[in-house]
């Protein structure tokens, strides 16, 4: 018996200004400790102000079927997920790593981030 294909349709909210950051911070947070990156085993960025609201990146262990990823945090809005109606808890998007790098998810969004910069879109 084959695998069941997953499929989620979901929302999250992220101002424009996340396609160049996300690149740019990306190539910051894959960095090793002695170029300047973050210390050994560190699985989030700093908060960084884009545009009036605060994301990081965070290194996913499971983004899709045994594959690592990324995932956008934007601490700024709140999910408009059921599970939390009640509480606060922030918006993220996560990318797997084949996704990104193979399927060319990651040239796309810095394709775009550079036209956002231009003030094309």
């Amino acid at each position: 018996m084959g695998k069941i294909p997953y499929y989620r349709c979901s929302q999250a909210d992220f101002p424009l200004g996340v396609l160049p950051w996300f690149a740019d911070a990306l190539t910051e947070f894959r960095k090793p400790p002695v170029q300047g990156g973050l210390h050994a085993g560190a699985m989030t960025s700093a908060d960084e102000d884009v545009e009036g609201e605060m994301l990081c990146i965070q290194r996913s262990m499971n983004a899709g079927r045994g594959v690592g990823g990324y995932a956008i945090v934007n601490r700024s809005r709140s999910d408009h997920g059921k599970l939390w109606k009640n509480d606060y808890h922030p918006q993220e998007i996560t990318f797997a790593d084949n996704f990104l790098y193979d399927a060319g998810l990651l040239d796309l969004i810095k394709d775009l981030g550079e036209k956002y910069r231009r003030g094309e879109l």
